[in-house]
């Protein structure tokens, strides 16, 4: 008689992509083909755990500085009522 393994399937944590299946007591680590992710998974009792690898990496954004300049107009001359007075003359 052939003893059964039951196994449990892996998907990225990151784009959900199938990766690899494993059986109870394993610990994996692998690489995402399509987002480009490194992946540790651990299955014990039935419970799966996983999640994104981030050991030994920098930061994506790690260095990038972004600098966002207001120019305000200067206010010239007096304005009345915050609209600008023309000299016109009604007949």
């Amino acid at each position: 008689m052939i003893e059964r393994i039951e196994k449990r399937e892996i998907h990225c944590p990151v784009c959900g992509k199938a990766i690899c299946r494993a059986k109870d007591g394993s610990e994996v680590d692998i690489h995402c083909d399509r987002c480009n992710s490194d992946i540790i998974a651990t299955v014990t009792d039935g419970m799966i755990s996983i999640m994104e690898d981030r050991r030994n990496k920098l930061p994506k954004r790690q260095g990038a500085v972004s600098v966002s300049v207001v120019k305000e107009s200067k206010k010239v001359g007096n304005r009345v009522g915050g609209s600008r007075c023309l000299n016109t003359m009604a007949i």
